[in-house]
């Protein structure tokens, strides 16, 4: 994880490489061109397994406070992805990972009854080995 926002800002925006041996496997920015609408990473962890490295992220440009875009890449598929095209959108929270290879995080849901007045967010478990490609 490298910081990549401008000078006094840089960790508003970051860059992930997935190095073995020294050797770059895989590496996503989440820098703008404008310094000022990327995403930096809040949070991040290898799942037990060493299969999947999870992270989440917040915008250097404050748009929808309440979300962190969540990630991970998959060792086996040698790629990054979205969890949230798999569970939804999360909110800027830290999540844990346990053995071998689950992720618990919170998601975003709104609540339309009027008598609670407020949304919420629902604590979901995800086995990252199961998810598939096809299952976004």
């Amino acid at each position: 994880m490298l910081p990549i926002g401008k000078a006094g800002w840089a960790w508003a925006e970051s860059r992930i490489d997935i190095r073995v041996r020294g050797r770059l496997l895989r590496s996503v920015s989440f820098g703008s061109a404008d310094n000022e609408h990327g995403e930096g990473v809040e949070h991040a962890a290898w799942t037990p397994d060493s299969q999947f490295f999870v992270f989440n992220t917040s915008s250097s440009g404050g748009h929808m406070p309440w979300h962190g875009p969540a990630y991970f890449y998959a060792r086996r598929e040698n790629r990054f992805r979205s969890l949230d095209d798999y569970i939804g959108p999360g909110p800027c929270l830290a999540f844990t990972v346990v053995a071998p290879d689950v992720v618990r995080i919170n998601i975003y849901e709104a609540i339309t009854d009027a008598m609670r007045g407020h949304d919420t967010y629902r604590p979901v478990r995800v086995r990252l080995g199961r998810l598939r490609v096809g299952d976004q």
